[in-house]
């Protein structure tokens, strides 16, 4: 768990069985509070059943949820997404591949503003193509159209639940990131952070991080250097304007 919020606010409570595994049902808590979450596994620690789970950056302002069916620790059939309870999207898991992917732009109306939000299925998305966002008018309604080229690679940022759209830039070299990455958020097209990774795909230098709880409503970054993939020191944070 890297996520400062969860570390803080989240807890899980069930049993253990056997070599420590996990068995039984299992229960969440957020600030000291149930969550409506959670499933159960079998005597060999893996899911079965019905299971509502968080989306990895739960918190306050991402109370994202994903509900559906476990066979023996394998996602089955029909997954529904839910934010703040009200279902949003769903997706149809017909391989069981960690990797499968359902993207769906998503307009919500907050504080009288249309915002876009990236619905997907997993942590984060490498795509061999870079994408490049335009606005197109579609029945009076502001969308994003997604155009295909292929001059970068972009990994999509793994926090998509805020109403704000942030992805990374930058080339790979045998499937690996090398050379300068850049952070771009694209609700005003800026550069708001980024690095180089080295030939091996370590995090190298001077790095300028989002924040785990990024969102709309909290645009925090940390700066801070790098060496071997390793945090060196101390990183300041610090808000966007």
């Amino acid at each position: 768990m890297t996520n400062l919020e969860q570390i803080k606010h989240l807890k899980w409570e069930g049993d253990y069985g056997i070599n420590n595994t996990q068995t039984g049902k299992w229960i969440a808590f957020w600030k000291g509070k149930q969550l409506d979450v959670g499933g159960y596994y079998d005597e060999n620690g893996s899911k079965i059943g019905k299971w509502i789970e968080l989306f990895e950056n739960y918190w306050d302002f991402s109370p994202v949820t994903y509900v559906g069916e476990y066979q023996v620790g394998n996602k089955q059939g029909r997954w529904d997404t839910f934010y703040d309870k009200q279902k949003m999207q769903s997706f149809t898991n017909r391989l069981n591949l960690e990797e499968e992917v359902v993207i769906r732009m998503v307009i919500k109306l907050v504080f009288g503003l249309i915002y876009t939000k990236i619905i997907i299925a997993h942590v984060k998305l490498l795509i061999q193509e870079s994408i490049r966002t335009i606005i197109k008018l579609v029945d009076g309604i502001q969308c994003f159209k997604t155009k295909l080229c292929i001059k970068y690679h972009l990994e999509i940022y793994k926090i998509q639940w805020n109403c704000c759209q942030v992805i990374y830039r930058g080339e790979f070299k045998n499937n690996i990131m090398v050379g300068r990455w850049d952070t771009i958020f694209l609700e005003n097209n800026t550069i708001i952070g980024g690095g180089n990774y080295d030939i091996n795909g370590l995090k190298e230098g001077l790095w300028v991080d989002l924040h785990d709880g990024f969102n709309i409503y909290y645009k925090h970054i940390q700066t801070g250097n790098y060496q071997n993939g390793i945090r060196q020191g101390q990183f300041i944070e610090s808000q966007l304007s």
